[in-house]
């Protein structure tokens, strides 16, 4: 596994040819009935010799260094590649002579069965059904008021006719760069309903990277803050301010607005990478669909359900909490501007609001616990948190028990994904955590996705074998 930077000591010992012109090779040398290789540096000793008419070929091996059913799982596979070359002189020709052993490709094949049916229509569909049947529904509630879904509604259309009106287009891009409120919200919702693509850009940027994005993105319009001196956007580029939207008229419950394929893209987030450089990702309607339709089908997420909504937009967790909720009529819990990095105000939130839903990377659950570990019995006022979605970072594996101590009502959810695979790719519901755990298992695939892991060639590793995911 060079290409991976591991190398294995093993060794080939060979005494082929040793007997020859001797008439029969090997006779006499008896059966072998024990044999013991005293090399600790050696994983792997293979050792082939003439017997008889044939060969015979055996593995010594070091005890202790690969996971049970390794070395079993190798010598199957090698032996059975023996097996064929006298008789199969493809084999010879061949690029892939080793295949994953049946056991492991019928439990990858299993793994992998996840086809469902595709949901269909758009991300903003579900919550334009929900507004014009239950426009006095709560959709947003924060300290500083409260917002139905008719009023979001309303306020989505207005920034969708002040698109229009300034000539943008169906399916161009446009930048939504507002501070984390009711309003980024609608602006979301209206470039949606405009047919366009959103854009996320973090207000709070240096204007230098923002501009960057703008350029990137090709962007018609951006949906921005009230200007600041120096925060002039590029050349070309349309800036919409609340002042605008607000001076905006629009007929109630439009019908017209232009409805694009679901496979056509529904927003763009710009991730650093790995260079620094930011790296736009396009995420589709349906793409971004099947994953919201899926976890709030396999969580029971319905009406009566709140998220705390912490991440940045620019993030791709706030997919979910966004379309998450407004798609089952959910309602969304904004921070204050002032609080949001602390875990105190959380809670406080989680109590006076009562929310259900926890969605955040595992260091902001490791800073509630903190907090409720050093309140006393704080603990009791959040027994509404009945659900914890956890991504974006490595889960410490004792954090999930010590969570459930505070909070034993709480069901634990670890997920992952690249930003390109629609928010998530998978799933582990976390129970029982052991204790020889190096880590959370990475878990299972959602549903109209598959993971692999693979080796430098493209080939899926067997078990046990490092490789890329």
């Amino acid at each position: 596994r060079a290409d991976l930077g591991i190398l294995y000591p093993v060794v080939f010992t060979s005494s082929i040819g040793a007997n020859a012109g001797t008439g029969a090779p090997g006779r006499g040398l008896g059966k072998v009935v024990y044999g013991i290789t005293q090399t600790p540096q050696v994983w792997i000793d293979c050792q082939a010799m003439e017997s008889g008419e044939g060969l015979l070929v055996n593995w010594d091996t070091r005890r202790g260094v690969l996971r049970p059913g390794v070395i079993e799982a190798m010598f199957a596979a090698f032996e059975g590649l023996l097996a064929r070359m006298p008789s199969d002189d493809g084999v010879w020709s061949e690029k892939e002579v080793v295949t994953l052993p049946h056991d492991q490709r019928q439990r990858r094949l299993s793994a992998n069965a996840t086809a469902a049916p595709r949901p269909a229509g758009l991300l903003h569909d579900a919550f334009v059904e929900t507004a014009r049947r239950c426009p006095d529904d709560l959709a947003v509630v924060h300290r500083a008021g409260t917002v139905t879904y008719g009023e979001l509604m309303a306020r989505a259309e207005q920034v969708a006719h002040a698109l229009c009106a300034r000539g943008v287009a169906a399916r161009e891009h446009v930048g939504v760069a507002l501070e984390k409120g009711s309003a980024q919200l609608a602006a979301v919702l209206g470039v949606l309903m405009a047919g366009c693509v959103y854009v996320p850009i973090d207000p709070n940027q240096p204007m230098a990277r923002r501009h960057q994005i703008a350029i990137d993105a090709s962007l018609r319009a951006v949906v921005a803050q009230p200007h600041e001196d120096g925060a002039d956007w590029p050349t070309g580029v349309a800036v919409i301010e609340q002042v605008e939207i607000d001076a905006t008229t629009s007929p109630a419950a439009s019908s017209s607005w232009f409805r694009c394929a679901a496979d056509e893209p529904a927003y763009v987030i710009y991730t650093s990478g790995s260079t620094g450089k930011p790296k736009g990702v396009i995420v589709s309607h349906a793409s971004a669909m099947n994953t919201v339709v899926d976890v709030n089908r396999r969580f029971g997420v319905g009406p009566r359900d709140r998220v705390l909504a912490l991440s940045n937009l620019a993030f791709d967790l706030s997919v979910y909490d966004v379309f998450g909720l407004l798609a089952v009529g959910g309602c969304i819990v904004m921070p204050d501007a002032d609080g949001r990095a602390s875990p105190a105000h959380w809670a406080d939130l989680v109590e006076e609001f009562r929310v259900t839903i926890w969605n955040s990377v595992p260091a902001q659950m490791q800073m509630l616990y903190d907090h409720l570990r050093t309140s006393g019995d704080r603990a009791r006022s959040l027994d509404s948190l009945r659900l914890a979605l956890l991504s974006g970072d490595w889960l410490p594996v004792k954090l999930p028990d010590a969570i459930r101590a505070s909070l034993p009502g709480l069901q634990i959810v670890s997920l992952g994904g690249a930003t390109e695979a629609a928010i998530w790719s998978i799933a582990h519901p976390v129970e029982e955590v052991k204790p020889d755990w190096p880590s959370v298992p990475y878990s299972r695939p959602l549903a109209n996705q598959t993971a692999h892991v693979l080796d430098g060639g493209l080939r899926p590793c067997p078990d046990w074998v490092p490789g890329e995911i």
